[in-house]
């Protein structure tokens, strides 16, 4: 790390020790970004200098501030990261003297000291031959018992049905009791597990429920919306997209906090001319086009609604503003995974965590990326396992029109000793040319059509087919989102049934 920022931080500490009865919130910005420092050039341990210095010095300022458990869980995650890397790399005193040493400043800081139970398999796992990579153990989706007790009679189903479309329509997904959508959904599919209509109806109560959670938000309807995802989630309480739109209505929550904490009372701040505030305004719907959310210092978006809400703490065009932005940050990050530039996202997730550290569902996001990344590593070290790394142009061109061929016919994965299926020929493209930039790209479009058939195969009554098709991707794709996604409501469905 450059000599010149380690003696400046040296001095940064020393100066603190004199500040400590100075505004709380000036220090911890300080220190977290000279944190985030540290663990981008992964200068984790030591006393001084170094991550965990920061992270002890953050916590005897204020060890309950949004922005010291914003860096703790980044620093958690970055010491985790380290540690499997040495692990790795055949490193392992360095590793367990690493994770002693944070676990040291966690006891001191008096926080509870992390789960390791994660990546114990990793400490003592022996370097993967082929098929270990192929089958890193992924949660699977269970059978289920498809056999229905018919005790419905036709009649009391035709009626079930019909009300359902009614709840549904009315918004009634999970409440009141007893008069709402998924109550009877579920009494529907335990009377008859292959009740095509009732899976359908599971299917759209989730689409529906989606649609509303982003009304209620685009509304300014916060509770309503964290109000109506809870109740989801205590019927279906492992639900990966109930829990992302919970994640998400909290958030947006998190950011009226932060706005309201903009602006103290107790503090003198000029009033602002009409002139300056139209240029705030002004210049900060500017930066927002231009993605400026965050950076650069002093010419972004935050940093102009931010100064208005600090002196007006109720004006209506800086708060819709600071939510359009938290908006636009949220579908910039998913542009740029969807890209493949998954470190772009990382750094501004950072930015963003810097100045929003209350917005946990960002350091959420910051760990999907994390085994988004893995992800990535896993794909490569199976394809360089399994195949041949010497390809010509011309057949990995013709493999990558045939992925595509495969994708759309349906043949997804090997069945028997046939390798003619998408997957197979894209993992053989990627041990030749692990850079080709099309391949993540058709692995995306493979689960996606992936996921439509299991939905279909589930509309049909097929749900254990559904759940094979799954499985099958899981075993070369866990921790792909849009996995998650649809092992959640899978398995969601089928906990319903049973």
């Amino acid at each position: 790390m450059n000599k010149r920022f380690i003696t400046t931080f040296a001095a940064i500490l020393i100066g603190f020790s004199s500040l400590l009865s100075a505004n709380n919130t000036l220090i911890l910005d300080t220190l977290y970004e000279q944190g985030i420092k540290f663990i981008s050039s992964d200068t984790l341990s030591g006393r001084s200098a170094s991550a965990f210095s920061v992270y002890k010095m953050m916590a005897k300022t204020d060890s309950e501030h949004p922005k010291t458990h914003s860096f703790a869980l980044l620093l958690d995650t970055a010491t985790k990261q380290q540690v499997m890397a040495l692990v790795q790399q055949g490193q392992s005193l360095d590793a367990d003297r690493l994770k002693l040493e944070y676990l040291s400043l966690q006891y001191e800081v008096g926080v509870e000291p992390s789960s390791w139970a994660a990546l114990k398999q990793s400490f003592t796992q022996a370097p993967a031959t082929t098929s270990q990579v192929a089958k890193t153990p992924v949660p699977k989706i269970s059978p289920a018992d498809l056999k229905a007790t018919n005790q419905l009679s036709s009649s009391q189903v035709r009626t079930l049905i019909s009300n359902t479309k009614v709840y549904l329509r009315q918004k009634q997904f999970f409440a009141p009791e007893h008069k709402n959508a998924f109550n009877n959904i579920r009494r529907l599919l335990k009377d008859n597990p292959k009740n095509t209509k009732a899976i359908a109806q599971y299917f759209n109560l989730l689409e529906d429920v989606q649609e509303e959670v982003d009304d209620l938000l685009d509304d300014g309807e916060i509770f309503k919306a964290i109000s109506l995802t809870e109740q989801g989630l205590s019927e279906l309480p492992d639900h990966a997209l109930l829990l992302n739109l919970n994640e998400r209505a909290i958030g947006l929550q998190n950011i009226d906090s932060h706005i309201s904490a903009l602006h103290d009372p107790n503090e003198y701040i000029p009033e602002l001319s009409t002139s300056t505030r139209n240029a705030l305004l002004s210049n900060a719907k500017t930066y927002l086009k231009r993605k400026q959310f965050f950076a650069p210092e002093s010419s972004n978006a935050y940093s102009k609604y931010k100064r208005v809400l600090t002196s007006e703490p109720d004006n209506s065009k800086a708060k819709t503003g600071m939510f359009k932005l938290v908006k636009e940050l949220d579908e910039e990050i998913k542009e740029l995974v969807s890209d493949g530039k998954i470190e772009l996202a990382r750094n501004l997730l950072h930015q963003a965590l810097g100045a929003i550290p209350e917005m946990a569902s960002w350091s959420s996001t910051l760990v999907k990326l994390d085994e988004l990344s893995a992800l990535k590593q896993k794909r490569l070290d199976y394809a360089q396992a399994t195949y041949s790394p010497t390809m010509s142009s011309r057949n990995r061109k013709a493999l990558l029109t045939n992925a595509r061929s495969y994708i759309r016919s349906g043949n997804f994965f090997s069945v028997g000793d046939s390798t003619k299926n998408a997957n197979d020929a894209l993992f053989k493209v990627l041990a030749a040319e692990p850079d080709n930039e099309k391949v993540a790209g058709y692995f995306d479009d493979l689960i996606k059509k992936v996921n439509e058939t299991a939905v279909e195969l589930a509309e049909d009554g097929e749900l254990n087919r559904a759940a094979s098709l799954i499985n099958q991707a899981l075993t070369f794709h866990a921790g792909h989102p849009a996995l998650a996604t649809s092992s959640g409501s899978l398995n969601s469905l089928i906990a319903v049934i049973q």
